[in-house]
């Protein structure tokens, strides 16, 4: 009866409404009864977009805000009473000449408005933003936004935010449980609200039930206090070791030079901040100094993490240094009121750190308008017992590049958290900033940088902190790249993730991650050297896996094939290869072996796989390639040639225009040469590679997923025929291409120009 008596007290507000003007503005109600908060410029926009035809007056707008079918909510800001929103948005889906379509139109509307704010807008906030948000989405993807709802409440810290987060959920009430999926969470919503102002009433067996939405299991918000709850364990339902994330990025300055990217770096680093799976994340664009007081102030009232908890802070914008003291300006800051509308880092910090949080880590990346030098002393920060701070900033000022569309600094450093998951030291990303950012400056001509790393804390071990650590490794190399005349003009410092197996005494295997991606398989018509059987080109989509970092070495060759427990088929010779000698220090197990059939490189493959429980092959020619190319599109990973300084081969002979040099005449250990960009050696040039392909003359009818094109399982083995791979260091540099593929070759032959390296099917995270 409830329900009918709502119903009715709306029908009668809007017939009321209606009856004082025309009928017109009843269609005007309609159309702008889905958002939660609604401007004149919102409902100018909806008016204008949908009701054109309907002769609805533009005083209309201005009538609906100003009656009591919605009532104010801020400046310019508007709230449109429950019980008549949903009952407009019931009539506008029964009405036969609309429907749930124009509900859609109108969402999707909403949805373009909403992006079009958060670069723009000055009334609404964060909060706001994403309330508009979500209620479009839940018309477009309901489960996805229930999910997105669920989630902030189940790790919500704050018992006036979680209210808030409550109060949404019951005005999307209707709309979420219209499509019959989501009782388990209204039940949890539930469930919080009245933890939230009746605990008393709940009993300790309520909350042990397990809510979920979808694969989402939602836990009791830490905002909610279970004192009072009989027999409920609270510990139960915390999670430490949660990080959260604060984005920004100010681009509109009023009253300093504005910048270009500054907030693209912010969307960039709250992107990473996501992918992490970061407990929360928040992101500010051009934001006043007034309201990121305010927001500081509300959020940091209290403490809300845990000392296991992370919280991250990244800026770029403008800074300005006085007496010693940095302060980010922000969207109204001006230098010569600089302490009232400015933020001191310090002042920051300090709030930053009063959250409970037991590291704080700050990114700036700030182009420093003032000659003052920059920051170097962390007495300036307010360590408290054994918290630790974590700053890293550029230290020259902040330099935009077109290019990459972002600040030089965050374009590194997003590069080497994305590139690790954040699997690497705070020392590494140290010393990688400070390699990569003077090679970034370089190349666009900007002077040179180094970034500038603070630490403070009672913990003297805090720069071997990893912020997500797991059973990779990670290194670091540089790849150059040449011009068409073989010289260097750049070299590009990146970081791999790989992880190590142990094969026996002193003989391990390193192997690298390779990400998934898409490639074009093949080279181009006009390549220099182009055989046909790389041809036709086509686009292949490669999986994630792991592949040798080196060519198998002469000692890792031995430490399997002596293991004869784990013999499969085939006995292996311990020693088989021709050059035995050592090489400028190096003994003869840094060698690539060679002098190893096809066959014989599946065994050793089976035995690595009996060995390490793993499922250890030879590449598919596609694998193989991707990983060569590293991206590249070029003849070579190096560029539009090679030289005999970069590459093992048969230096009398040279490809383009570059330059002729030293015929080494034999192998040489593997790692002597630089690396491409996955962090590979020796993909050109030392020795040719086996793949698990069969031999075919050309790419007609290729698998494109970057499996092995295998069709000749029935025929003699010893009859067997595959393409080989990379060239050697007996070949001319024409055979050392990327694509290359080498004739047809017995899968049963021994040649000392001959080796293979081994993958690894993605089975963990890459």
């Amino acid at each position: 009866m409830t329900d009918i008596t709502d119903e009715i007290i709306a029908q009668n507000k809007v017939e009321r409404f209606v009856s004082r003007f025309e009928n017109s503005y009843y269609l005007l109600a309609c159309h702008v009864a889905l958002p939660l908060v609604l401007t004149p410029e919102l409902v100018n926009y909806l008016r204008i977009e949908f009701l054109r035809g309907e002769k609805v007056p533009w005083i209309a707008e201005a009538d609906l805000l100003l009656s009591d079918l919605c009532r104010p909510a801020g400046y310019e800001l508007y709230v449109m009473d429950q019980g008549v929103r949903a009952y407009l948005l019931k009539k506008l889906a029964q009405d036969p000449r609309f429907g749930q379509k124009r509900i859609k139109e109108i969402a999707s509307l909403l949805l373009s408005y909403v992006k079009y704010l958060e670069k723009t807008n000055t009334f609404l906030g964060v909060k706001e933003l994403e309330t508009q948000k979500w209620g479009a989405m839940l018309y477009l993807d309901t489960e996805e936004t229930v999910r997105k709802i669920a989630l902030a409440i189940s790790e919500c810290v704050h018992p006036a935010e979680l209210a808030r987060l409550l109060k949404i959920t019951q005005d999307f009430k209707e709309e979420i449980a219209s499509s019959g999926q989501f009782q388990d969470f209204l039940d949890y919503a539930q469930l919080c609200n009245d933890l939230l102002r009746e605990p008393e009433k709940v009993k300790g067996e309520q909350i042990k039930d397990s809510y979920q939405v979808g694969e989402l299991e939602l836990i009791i918000p830490r905002g909610i206090s279970l004192s009072k709850v009989d027999s409920v364990d609270f510990e139960s339902f915390s999670k430490p070791g949660r990080n959260y994330a604060i984005a920004m990025g100010i681009n509109r300055y009023n009253h300093l030079p504005s910048l270009e990217y500054a907030v693209r770096d912010a969307e960039v680093m709250k992107h990473w901040f996501e992918q992490q799976n970061f407990s929360k994340v928040d992101i500010f664009r051009d934001r006043t100094s007034v309201r990121l007081k305010k927001f500081l102030a509300e959020e940091f009232e209290k403490p809300f993490l845990s000392p296991e908890d992370n919280l991250w802070f990244s800026f770029s914008g403008h800074s300005y240094l006085r007496e010693g003291v940095e302060y980010l300006m922000l969207v109204d800051s001006k230098t010569e009121e600089i302490t009232e509308t400015a933020i001191p880092v310090n002042a920051l910090v300090e709030r930053l750190l009063s959250s409970g949080a037991g590291k704080v880590i700050l990114f700036l990346d700030t182009d420093k308008i003032s000659a003052e030098s920059s920051l170097t002393s962390s007495s300036l920060f307010p360590i408290k017992g054994e918290q630790g701070l974590i700053v890293v900033s550029n230290a020259n000022g902040r330099y935009e590049i077109d290019q990459f569309q972002q600040g030089v600094f965050t374009h590194a450093l997003h590069g080497a958290l994305s590139s690790t998951q954040g699997n690497l030291s705070i020392n590494q990303l140290e010393k990688f900033l400070g390699d990569r950012l003077p090679e970034l400056r370089e190349q666009n001509n900007e002077e040179t940088e180094i970034p500038q790393k603070l630490i403070s804390l009672s913990n003297s071990n805090l720069g071997e902190w990893v912020p997500f650590p797991s059973d990779f490794e990670v290194c670091q190399h540089t790849t150059p790249t040449v011009n068409g005349r073989g010289e260097i003009i750049k070299e590009d410092t990146k970081l791999t993730r790989y992880f190590t197996k142990t094969l026996s005494d002193n003989v391990s295997l390193e192997m690298v991650a390779i990400p998934g991606g898409t490639f074009t398989m093949g080279s181009p018509e006009g390549e220099q050297g182009r055989l046909n059987s790389e041809g036709p080109q086509h686009d292949v989509t490669v999986p994630s896996f792991f592949m040798g970092k080196y060519l198998v070495t002469q000692g890792q060759w031995r430490a399997i094939a002596s293991q004869t427990d784990l013999k499969v088929e085939l006995d292996l010779d311990l020693e088989p290869s021709s050059f035995k000698e050592p090489y400028k220090g190096k003994d003869r197990w840094q060698r690539p072996v060679e002098q190893v059939s096809w066959h014989e490189a599946v065994e050793f493959c089976q035995r690595l796989s009996k060995l390490t429980e793993r499922n250890y092959r030879l590449p598919s020619e596609a694998e193989w390639e991707y990983a060569c190319r590293a991206g590249t599109t070029t003849p070579f990973y190096f560029g539009e040639t090679i030289t005999p300084e970069l590459v093992n081969y048969d230096g009398n002979y040279t490809y383009g225009d570059g330059q002729k040099g030293e015929y080494r005449k034999q192998t040489t250990p593997v790692g002597e040469f630089p690396p491409n960009a996955f962090g590979l050696y020796d993909m050109h040039g030392n020795l040719w590679e086996w793949c698990a392909d069969d031999s075919h003359d050309d790419y007609v009818g290729a698998p494109t997923d970057g499996s092995a094109w295998v069709d000749s399982s029935t025929e003699d083995p010893t009859e067997s025929y595959t393409r080989l791979r990379g060239g050697s260091w007996a070949i001319f540099p024409i055979y050392c291409r990327s694509a290359i593929r080498n004739y047809c070759n017995r899968r049963d032959v021994h040649n000392l120009s001959t080796g293979f390296r081994v993958v690894c099917d993605g089975g963990r995270t890459l």
